[in-house]
């Protein structure tokens, strides 16, 4: 520690004693992705965000559903969906051991099994990339756009060019790309390629206003992790 000085120990400890002090009666450990605490809690999405107050949203691609229990330990009411049954159950068991009963079901990103203008927030956490083609994707957001309400709010994450998964991959159309990960259950696999956050935010802009983008990083050293981020609001 370092020597304080008397006005910068006063401001240290009004800032524990207040900002922080709040910030820490908020905090909550969830099995998902902190950042996505992050985005929401911080108000980086936009103000009203911080909590669910009963809202709905979709997770979209949900997996093994731990992003979905994040937000409903929110406050949102939430459902999800994932590519097969098998999955869902997966998904279904794994929610429940967090004491939560969320409705899972069967839909893919281009047919999603909702009712127009559903949900007040959307989440595709790497999954539109799975995709095949252009064509494919503009249904996808289509898709999106649909199942929210009138200035509902979407966030995206995709593959960034440069994100491991995709290193020795091989591009075999346009925009299209075979993974190259022997062992890994993707091997193989052709994955839609956004190549910028200039490209990614073209596509939404068709349904969506109020577009940002940026990308999210980790470093594990041998294996960089990347992806390119996209939120906005339907108008």
């Amino acid at each position: 520690m370092v020597n304080m000085s008397e006005d910068f120990e006063q401001r240290h400890n009004e800032y524990y004693h207040t900002t922080r002090h709040a910030q820490n009666n908020r905090r909550i450990s969830a099995p998902g992705m902190q950042y996505l605490l992050h985005l929401l809690r911080g108000g980086y999405l936009g103000s009203g965000l911080q909590e669910g107050n009963g809202r709905k949203m979709l997770d979209v691609g949900c997996g093994s559903g731990f992003n979905s229990v994040t937000f409903a330990m929110m406050g949102w009411e939430v459902e999800a969906c994932e590519i097969n049954q098998e999955i869902v159950e997966h998904a279904r068991r794994t929610i429940k051991a967090y004491g939560f009963d969320i409705h899972v079901k069967v839909g893919e990103n281009e047919n999603l099994p909702y009712e127009d203008g559903s949900f007040d927030f959307l989440l595709s956490m790497n999954v539109i990339h799975y995709v095949q083609g252009e064509e494919a994707v503009k249904k996808t957001i289509g898709e999106y756009a649909r199942v929210l309400k009138k200035g509902g709010r979407i966030l995206v994450s995709t593959n960034h060019p440069d994100n491991w998964i995709l290193q020795g991959a091989e591009h075999v159309g346009e925009n299209i790309i075979r993974v190259n990960l022997p062992g890994d259950y993707r091997d193989g696999q052709n994955l839609f390629l956004f190549s910028s956050e200039e490209m990614l935010a073209r596509y939404f802009s068709t349904h969506f206003g109020h577009i940002m983008t940026g990308e999210n990083r980790f470093d594990f050293f041998t294996k960089q992790v990347r992806n390119l981020l996209l939120t906005g609001v339907k108008p």
